[in-house]
């Protein structure tokens, strides 16, 4: 499981320093700033993933009576 937070993790670390880091460079950030964004981008993007995980498995569970293990949902 942890392993599968860490790729959650990293993946939203790639997409922030993809999609922000020209802004922030343009804006001449310093280094400080600019690590804590990405770390702010990474730990948002896992927050939202399991935002996803909890709603699917609350849709599965009370919509459509399946029972699915939240832990089949992260992996």
């Amino acid at each position: 499981m942890r392993v599968a937070f860490a790729l959650i993790f990293l993946a939203g670390l790639a997409d922030g320093l993809g999609t922000q880091s020209v802004v922030l460079f343009v804006n001449k950030v310093g280094r400080r700033s600019f690590a804590l964004n990405l770390l702010g981008a990474g730990l948002f993007y896992l927050l939202s993933a399991l935002c996803w995980i909890f709603s699917i498995w609350l849709v599965a569970r009370y919509a459509l009576d399946v029972s699915i293990a939240p832990l089949a949902l992260i992996r």
